[in-house]
């Protein structure tokens, strides 16, 4: 039986382009290394290239099936990871430089949102009603802060973009263990941990998109509970 090539090729760079996206919703490997990946996209125009010099060759169907698989694998990767990061996010040379420092006190029952953009987010607790921040960045950028006696907003400047050169976070915030209506916690392609150790929350609201996540509510006493994941894992006990 003679496979036509064009359905051959179609078929290559959907069955690269599925398991791509399969293999970072199961397997979950490393975000960085998928992202860090993306930055090889002048592949595609490579592969393309080397498809039509080898046309008419006894190499033809090779370099069809890998001028189609190529572009599959990194928009399989693009999908799985695109809205969530820019393509900066993966490691470089540099470290985090500390480049924020916030506190703040809630004087009544509070409402916190906190949401990631590319980096590490780790959530603590202490007594009393007092909140800091401290906040790191690869390239000098500060976290988006607003906050008053009872709310508390935490934000990356990237601002769901898909490009630009906004570097990788390093968070750590301190919650005070007094009422805390609500806490909402998004972690955007990265890790994020949260030990709340003695909290009294109303709704606890957890997101994690293209990334991993790790809440301890042994000690904590929580009334509801609302989690989603999108290509990612979350886990808490």
């Amino acid at each position: 039986m003679r496979v036509k090539n064009s359905y051959l090729y179609a078929g290559v760079f959907l069955l690269a382009l599925g398991g791509a996206i399969a293999a970072f919703t199961y397997v979950e490997p490393d975000t960085t290394l998928i992202v860090d990946a993306l930055r090889y996209w002048p592949l595609v125009v490579i592969t393309l290239g080397l498809a039509l010099v080898l046309r008419r060759t006894r190499y033809d169907v090779a370099g069809g099936v890998l001028a189609a698989a190529v572009p599959g694998l990194l928009l399989g990767g693009l999908l799985a990871v695109g809205p969530q990061v820019g393509l900066d996010c993966a490691p470089k040379s540099g470290e985090q430089t500390s480049i924020a420092t916030n506190q703040g006190a809630f004087t009544a029952p509070a409402r916190v949102d906190v949401a990631t953009g590319c980096g590490t987010l780790t959530i603590t607790t202490r007594p009393g009603s007092d909140w800091d921040l401290r906040a790191a960045n690869t390239h000098g950028f500060a976290p988006v802060v607003d906050a008053s006696t009872t709310d508390l907003s935490l934000r990356s400047v990237r601002d769901d973009r898909w490009f630009g050169e906004y570097g990788r976070d390093a968070w750590g915030l301190t919650l005070p263990t007094s009422r805390i209506d609500d806490l909402n916690v998004v972690v955007n392609a990265g890790a994020g941990q949260a030990d709340l150790d003695g909290a009294d929350i109303g709704a606890l609201a957890l997101t994690t998109n293209a990334g991993r996540s790790t809440v301890d509510l042994a000690t904590a006493r929580v009334e509801s509970i609302a989690a989603a994941v999108n290509a990612g894992r979350l886990r808490w006990r």
